[in-house]
């Protein structure tokens, strides 16, 4: 399962959201260092029914198991299929929840076994204008457990 939110803008639903509620699926793709001014460039604020993707040249590639594009750079996309739509507080946000089908793995991160989140490099989007990096990361060995 994966979860993201989307906030609305001037009171209405952003092109994201409603695409989701009337497909009921859509696509997560990961960015990275190398597509924060892609990701960002995409947040502008462009009139509803616009594609950023054609509007920005964004290279898709299409979905196994959903109608919504994948972004070809992302090395990391998910297909999901809609499970629940949760309003938040005031009704400004909704927490979309998403059934993965597919992950889309780039082999410059995963080595058939395991995603090297130091060559990822990972961003998120935290609110406006602001991204965040992934910090350090601290690698603990599994325990085993104690029960028969």
């Amino acid at each position: 399962m994966l979860a993201i939110n989307i906030g609305t803008r001037n009171g209405e639903l952003k092109d994201t959201a409603r695409n989701i509620l009337e497909t009921l699926e859509f696509v997560v793709n990961v960015v990275t260092d190398d597509l924060v001014t892609l990701m960002d460039a995409c947040s502008a604020d462009y009139p509803p029914g616009v594609s950023e993707l054609k509007r920005l040249g964004i290279e898709t590639l299409p979905g196994r198991f959903v109608k919504a594009p994948r972004i070809a750079a992302s090395p990391i996309q998910m297909e999901c299929r809609l499970d629940q739509a949760i309003r938040l507080g005031s009704g400004n946000n909704t927490l979309y929840i998403g059934q993965v089908l597919a992950f889309h793995l780039s082999p410059s991160v995963y080595d058939g076994r395991h995603i090297d989140a130091q060559r990822l490099r990972p961003l998120g989007r935290i609110g406006g204008p602001n991204y965040s990096r992934m910090g350090e990361i601290i690698r603990r060995q599994r325990l085993a457990s104690d029960v028969k």
